[in-house]
């Protein structure tokens, strides 16, 4: 019998969710024993799309992109 374990993080969320907006954040998770986050942001993500809250986690991701892929204030 095995254990799976899966780490996230919103980099390794973002690169399924880029990849497949509509079943990305399913694909990440798959089908993990254990599920380890990172960082608070992949954690709320998640607990919201296992919640089947789908739209919001979405949203929360879209929101994540659009902060990351902002311009910094030392550029």
């Amino acid at each position: 019998m095995s254990f799976t374990k899966r780490v996230f993080s919103v980099e390794m969320l973002s690169s399924y969710f880029v990849d497949d907006k509509e079943n990305g954040i399913s694909r990440a998770i798959g089908k993990a024993d254990c599920l380890i986050f990172r960082d608070n942001e992949s954690a709320e993500i998640v607990r919201l799309w296992k919640e089947g809250a789908r739209d919001q986690a979405r949203n929360m991701m879209t929101d994540v992109l659009r902060i990351s892929a902002a311009p910094s204030a030392d550029n």
